[in-house]
């Protein structure tokens, strides 16, 4: 959740479903435009990844990456940067 925050500048919630939302994919979409600091990266209507971010993804759910100390370092502060989010889509817009 961390990373996956970083990458598309969203603060992601835990939340339980009971009933199956929206569809998957066939093909898959990424942004190329870095330039949404503000923003969330949307193509399609989806929130998505750079290609960059789905392959660090995939090192990130590696098993044979878990004892790397510096990605370990890496998530540490995505973690910071995701309970900031969190915290930030709290406060309403108003108080800027």
């Amino acid at each position: 959740m961390s990373f996956l925050s970083l990458e598309t500048n969203a603060p992601y919630m835990w939340q339980e479903h009971t009933e199956k939302h929206g569809r998957m994919l066939e093909t898959e979409i990424f942004h190329t435009d870095n330039n949404f600091i503000d923003g969330v990266p949307i193509v399609d209507n989806y929130i998505v990844l750079s290609k960059e971010g789905k392959l660090f993804l995939d090192k990130i759910l590696n098993p044979d990456e878990r004892d790397d100390e510096n990605l370990d370092l890496f998530l540490k502060a995505c973690h910071h940067f995701y309970t900031a989010k969190r915290y930030d889509s709290m406060v309403p817009d108003y108080i800027y």
